[in-house]
């Protein structure tokens, strides 16, 4: 199964980039820098949101599906959240800069 984790800083009390439907029990995560084809294939896989890689994820799950952002060349997650999907262990790349995991694939 592919998975990415990635940066997401707080705004204070809520991480940025981050809004959540009632209505339909999702989360919706944007702009960020893939393409459409890398974010697509990740759809049923999981994506993991920490505020540093040394720091569990603060909040993940399943992605349901992608969509193209405002922002030209980036794109949106949405997912359901899970238990699991809290104080997940950063995976991938980890160099200094790396606000990205990268596709990886869970084994």
């Amino acid at each position: 199964m592919k998975s990415l984790h990635l940066i997401n800083k707080r705004n204070g009390l809520h991480l940025r980039n981050l809004e959540y439907d009632q209505a339909l029990k999702q989360h919706r995560t944007g702009n960020w820098q893939f393409t459409m084809e890398e974010a697509q294939s990740l759809i049923g896989g999981k994506v993991y949101l920490h505020e540093t890689k040394a720091q569990p994820s603060t909040i993940g799950g399943t992605v349901l599906a992608v969509e193209p952002s405002p922002e030209e060349g980036r794109v949106v997650f949405l997912f359901t959240s899970e238990i699991g999907g809290k104080s997940k262990k950063w995976s991938g790349k980890d160099y200094g800069m790396a606000w990205t995991s990268g596709v990886i694939d869970d084994q």
